[in-house]
């Protein structure tokens, strides 16, 4: 494909795509822009462009993508959800909800759409209807990894560890990349004061997404429990590092 369309738009778009799948969200985007300087009118590019920045933590920028991906193309469901992850992570779950169900008016198949719904009810503390909506995403796409992650959530929730576990496991043999569900794993096995193995899903955690790793104290906990001191001051170097970036 790259050889025999160097420097078409499909060729920069299929090789994002790639990079996406394979959790390389910052080189994605490159490729996404370049796509778009070769094809303004490309309307998943956009929208791609959009998932990769909400990855990054650009929430305003993906907006402003979605936006442009859904004006050339108003029949489009999924910008609606990218818009909604972004509107999500900036705290507006009510106006998420929103977009999720606008999704869903314009394409009731896509999986994604009800994770998005029922992340945004998770977080508003509704979270027997978010369970609703996890099943509903799986009953769409039974390969979900992102939906065994949020049902792994909602067992964390009511402390129910061992289930949690075993949705978080799912979730990552589905998507090998999913970082927050070996943060989230590693979390239920610390409640489960089984640290050796809570350990190892920091440790992967860390080295899928160091820039969002949030379970330093756990990890230094665990170490310390299992006599790891110098590892744990090792790790408690790696967190003041990025504190100080």
């Amino acid at each position: 494909l790259f050889r025999s369309k160097p420097n078409s738009a499909e060729t920069y778009y299929n090789w994002g795509v790639a990079l996406t799948n394979s959790g390389k969200h910052d080189e994605a985007l490159s490729k996404y822009r370049e796509t778009i300087k070769l094809n303004p009118s490309f309307a998943f590019a956009y929208n791609n462009l959009g998932v990769s920045l909400n990855v990054g933590g650009k929430y305003l920028e993906a907006i402003e993508n979605c936006k442009k991906a859904i004006e050339l193309n108003p029949n489009m469901a999924e910008p609606f959800i990218v818009w909604g992850t972004a509107l999500e992570n900036l705290g507006k779950f009510d106006e998420a909800i929103e977009k999720y169900k606008k999704s869903i008016e314009l394409n009731s198949a896509l999986a994604d759409a009800y994770n998005g719904w029922g992340s945004s009810l998770f977080n508003l503390r509704k979270y027997d209807e978010a369970y609703e909506k996890f099943r509903k995403a799986l009953e769409l796409n039974p390969g979900s990894p992102q939906a065994y992650f949020n049902m792994g959530n909602y067992y964390f929730q009511k402390s129910e560890y061992v289930e949690a576990c075993q949705k978080y496991k799912k979730a990552t043999e589905l998507n090998i990349y999913l970082a927050p569900a070996f943060n989230n794993w590693g979390n239920a096995l610390f409640a489960l004061n089984i640290w050796e193995e809570a350990i190892v899903k920091y440790e992967l955690s860390y080295q899928l997404n160091p820039k969002g790793f949030l379970a330093f104290p756990n990890w230094v906990s665990a170490l310390k429990r299992v006599g790891k001191n110098e590892e744990a001051e090792e790790v408690l170097n790696k967190q003041r590092g990025r504190s100080e970036i």
